[in-house]
């Protein structure tokens, strides 16, 4: 009808909700109005935002803390590498090409 007012919606609401399972995965969603969250997997339990965050916060320490782990293992086995190819008697460019350390020169008897 001409004149006439369109009627005013709101936005759907949402809700989002937190899962946290047995071994350690975390999942966050978000429900439309009105719908049903889905059945939780056996070994998940409803968390509320904060244990969420708290979860993931510690899931990324440990993965950071994995990370420089693997990165200092790979630091100092390509040093051992350059070592070995020094002392094979490799010239230094030689030894950080084929070793990838990229590191100082400790001794410089090395060189």
């Amino acid at each position: 009808m001409p004149g006439a007012r369109p009627e005013h919606t709101s936005p759907p609401q949402t809700e989002t909700r937190y899962i946290l399972h047995e071994d350690g995965a975390l999942f966050r969603f978000t429900l439309q109005g009105g719908t049903e969250p889905p059945p939780l997997p056996d070994g998940a339990q409803w968390v509320t935002q904060a244990a969420y965050e708290e979860a993931r916060a510690a899931m990324q320490e440990r993965h950071e803390a994995q990370v420089a782990g693997r990165q200092a293992a790979e630091a100092a086995t390509q040093r051992a590498h350059f070592d070995a190819l020094l002392a094979a008697g490799n010239a230094e460019a030689t030894a950080r090409a084929l070793s990838g350390y990229a590191g100082p020169v400790t001794d410089p008897s090395d060189r």
